[in-house]
């Protein structure tokens, strides 16, 4: 955040050219351009997307986290970022520029360091997404205390995430498993409890959600079962909508059906229909 305030007016598709800096981190070089529009792809989302961009700098910047926490205060920590990461043509006045944009988000979050989690919600316990690839986010899941499965830790749910820690791919579609999915899963348990019932069904038809790998079902909210209209169920969606970024549209099935005012949502964000009446289901309306 601290070397990446704003934006450069990026439109939603990175021109992969090895010149043109793009996103939150000014990607320039063209395999970096590129790794950046895969994952994008990949998840089904536009390049501008800043939970994919958050998840890419995450991974690229991976040999450095431990050593940047280690920094005495946010302007070692600006400083050092730049120096290890960033690498742009910036002199000191600049730099100073940097680090008073470090001192700013430090003064206005407090004490938030540390955490291993980067979102676009948060506030009042929602939580917030977290960024990574799939097979770290899906090792997160599986050590959280927060989440538990259908049919306990040894059943079919628990091994498809323990398979995607090992690269499998547990859909038939060709597609892979959503990073959003997961980091939306590891916002909610920040401060909840979860329960999945269902992510990844082989046997549904190419182009539904859960077969191809962009769905999660919620059974048990924070130890209450949910029918997906009632008010834990409401909660929870609530919670999701926080999490998730504004730029990814949703879907909800929400069993007997909840109106878009019930959630607070619109329709150019959400979609909402009919499910079975023992879970709520979320799915990424991108593919």
């Amino acid at each position: 955040m601290q070397n990446t305030p704003t934006p450069d007016g990026d439109s939603d598709s990175i021109t992969i050219d090895g010149v043109t800096g793009y996103g939150i981190a000014q990607w320039t070089s063209q395999n970096r351009q590129q790794g950046l529009h895969d994952q994008a792809v990949a998840a089904g989302v536009q390049d501008s997307d800043l939970a994919i961009q958050l998840g890419f700098l995450y991974e690229e910047a991976q040999g450095i986290w431990e050593e940047l926490k280690q920094q005495p205060d946010a302007a070692a920590a600006t400083l050092f970022f730049h120096k290890e990461f960033e690498r742009s043509n910036d002199g000191p006045e600049k730099l100073q520029v940097r680090v008073g944009f470090a001192n700013s988000i430090l003064a206005q979050f407090g004490s938030n360091s540390g955490t291993s989690t980067v979102g676009s919600g948060g506030g009042c316990g929602n939580g917030t997404l977290v960024a990574g690839d799939v097979k770290a986010l899906a090792q997160q899941i599986l050590d959280s205390p927060n989440i538990s499965y259908d049919f306990g830790p040894n059943g079919a749910i628990a091994k498809q995430v323990e398979g995607l820690t090992r690269g499998e791919d547990p859909g038939k579609c060709g597609k892979p498993m959503s990073p959003i999915i997961l980091g939306t899963i590891l916002g909610l348990a920040q401060n909840h409890k979860v329960q999945i019932s269902s992510l990844v069904r082989p046997g549904d038809s190419c182009g539904s959600p859960h077969a191809d790998a962009c769905a999660v079902d919620i059974d048990y909210f924070d130890g209450e079962g949910l029918n997906g209209s009632d008010t834990k169920s409401v909660e929870l969606i609530k919670n999701i909508l926080a999490i998730v970024p504004a730029s990814q549209r949703l879907g909800f099935g929400t069993g007997k059906g909840l109106s878009l005012g019930e959630i607070g949502a619109d329709s150019t964000r959400v979609e909402v229909f009919p499910d079975n009446p023992n879970h709520v289901h979320i799915d990424l309306r991108c593919r």
